[in-house]
């Protein structure tokens, strides 16, 4: 396996399908459903490669998460890329290496990955 992408979303369903289009690209896929399991993950694991982090999701929402992942220091500088179904861009946070709008396809997701992953090597 490649390099971890830490696939977060609440749609256990979607971050399944996403995980394993990610997998089937070679890379090796973390999945968590809840920003507490994250920012555990966050805090005693190497920096994966990406973040695909959903903005809408329970408790803390993915906006708010994806700030306290810049304050963690193995992953202030991984790439996140938001997955979400907002079409209003001026909801969207403007420091992210990349959107995916739902519904989105698995080409677009690898190709997203891809790039994200190639501006940090």
């Amino acid at each position: 396996m490649g390099p971890v992408i830490l696939v977060v979303d609440d749609d256990d369903d979607l971050r399944d399908t996403m995980s394993l289009v990610v997998e089937g690209a070679g890379y090796k896929a973390v999945q968590m459903s809840r920003a507490a399991d994250v920012i555990a993950y966050a805090s005693v694991s190497p920096a994966p490669a990406a973040i695909l982090l959903d903005l809408m999701m329970p408790g803390m929402t993915g906006a708010e998460l994806r700030e306290r992942l810049r304050a963690i220091p193995a992953t202030a500088g991984t790439p996140i890329v938001v997955v979400t179904a907002f079409r209003d861009k001026r909801h969207l946070p403007t420091d992210v290496a990349g959107v995916l709008f739902k519904p989105f396809s698995a080409d677009d997701l690898i190709a997203e990955v891809e790039r994200v992953v190639r501006l940090v090597n």
